[in-house]
């Protein structure tokens, strides 16, 4: 392939980009509920959040299951961040209760905890990702929230 190749394919993949950019640009915010009881994380991932290309995220915050399921039943919301450790709800029985909740509302389970099978469950139970606290960065926020909403 030569320089002249290399450059059309360049190009080629540079206006594909900004095209689909565009297009994320003009689509309405992805309203994301986060229910995380850590306010230092809360604001992490709004920053992430608003550091990531594409189309923008509106994010609200809960500290508290209890007041995440009020902010549910009013609706409007296309993802759910959950942490599984709240004060008012702990493990699975947080994800069973936002799931029943809210069953077409893609959920996305935040963990401080690296556990295999604690992420597996969890996907198992019908969670559309499982992210580790600490280490995930905006990029992969962003990709596992559109990849959930798509699916």
């Amino acid at each position: 392939m030569g320089k002249a190749d290399l450059r059309l394919q360049d190009l080629f993949w540079r206006k594909s980009l900004q095209e689909a950019s565009k297009k994320e640009m003009n689509d309405k915010p992805i309203q994301v509920l986060s229910i995380e009881d850590d306010y230092d994380y809360a604001y992490l991932l709004q920053e992430m959040l608003a550091a990531t290309w594409g189309a923008p995220f509106d994010l609200e915050h809960a500290d508290r299951l209890s007041t995440g399921q009020e902010w549910l039943i009013k609706g409007g919301f296309d993802l759910v961040l959950l942490d599984l450790s709240l004060p008012d709800s702990w493990g699975f029985d947080s994800f069973d209760k936002v799931r029943n909740l809210a069953p077409n509302v893609p959920i996305i389970v935040l963990s401080g905890i690296g556990d295999k099978k604690l992420a597996n469950r969890a996907m198992r139970e019908g969670a559309r990702g499982y992210l580790i606290k600490g280490k995930t960065d905006a990029d992969l926020l962003a990709q596992t929230i559109r990849r959930a909403i798509t699916l």
